[in-house]
């Protein structure tokens, strides 16, 4: 089949386990849908990690130069906002840089 096959046509083990483990997937999502199965949280993070790997396994070097630059923008726009620890101002609006005050409301009395 040609799902199996990479751009060279060779057979690719990468993209048959891929198919493998979507495949599993599916039937525990499924399954899952129809309450025939209760599936622990702790397995949707493990199977869309192998998925992820093995895509990026499947997708090989012409993925990754174009995937590359962009997980390392990603990953250096998060250490630099954890670098700076600035707070977000919640209540600034990015438009017209106003700054709205947050709406107090009176307490209920308690006799009533």
């Amino acid at each position: 089949m040609s799902l199996f096959r990479d751009e060279r046509g060779k057979q690719s083990t990468a993209r048959a386990l891929l198919w493998l483990v979507v495949l599993f997937t599916l039937a525990l999502i499924i399954l899952r849908g129809l309450k025939w199965l209760d599936v622990p949280s702790e397995v949707w993070p493990m199977l869309g990690g192998m998925i992820l790997i093995l895509s990026a396994w499947a997708g090989g070097r012409a993925a990754m130069q174009y995937l590359g630059p962009q997980l390392g923008a990603f990953s250096s726009g998060i250490a630099a906002a954890v670098k700076s620890k600035a707070e977000p101002d919640l209540f600034k609006d990015d438009e017209t840089g106003d700054v709205a005050k947050p709406v107090r409301r009176a307490r209920p009395k308690a006799g009533a």
